[in-house]
């Protein structure tokens, strides 16, 4: 088994099989992922990681406005075996995105119940900026990357920021 990355295309949103993660978003915010990904491919471009023709994530980056752009991503259970492949093609797509003209920040918005996600966006230089209520009452935390931010970059004191004191712990995780 070979994983390639292509150019997206709405038959790659039309065939991902998505993770429970991915679904549970979309059904609590009404989101139906071919309208979501037709909106995205009309604003940006995008990479797919495919693995024997079958589709193991989506992703790219949409035009918000000015010189910002959102980062986005959907993914099934085949980015499992392949999370190196994975990982070294959202690296590389942001950061030619990041090199590009007219951009200067990507946004992302990652469901808080999901600290695997929310640790991984962190490694790819992303910092937390906020929260903020999505449909369906999830709460999402708004993430930020400057063009001058380097992928796998973390700050000082580890890839989690603390608050001010308090202790990191599992219990002050779920309270942020």
């Amino acid at each position: 088994m070979k994983a390639s990355v292509e150019r997206l295309r709405i038959d790659h949103i039309v065939a991902i099989q998505q993770r429970e993660e991915d679904l549970i978003v979309g059904r609590a915010c009404g989101l139906d992922k071919v309208k979501a990904g037709e909106n995205y491919l009309r604003r940006g471009p995008g990479i797919a990681l495919v693995v024997d023709e079958a589709v193991a994530m989506v992703g790219g980056v949409a035009e918000l406005g000015g010189a910002t752009w959102e980062a986005w991503l959907m993914t099934s259970k085949l980015v499992e075996p392949y999370r190196f492949s994975f990982h070294r093609a959202v690296v590389r797509f942001l950061n030619e995105q990041l090199e590009g003209p007219g951009v200067l920040k990507l946004v992302a918005a990652v469901h808080r119940e999901n600290p695997r996600a929310r640790r991984w966006i962190e490694a790819l230089g992303f910092t937390e900026e906020g929260r903020m209520m999505g449909k369906g009452g999830l709460v999402f935390v708004k993430y930020g990357r400057l063009k001058s931010r380097a992928a796998g970059h973390k700050p000082p004191g580890g890839a989690r920021p603390r608050l001010r004191g308090l202790p990191a712990s599992p219990t002050h995780d779920r309270l942020r």
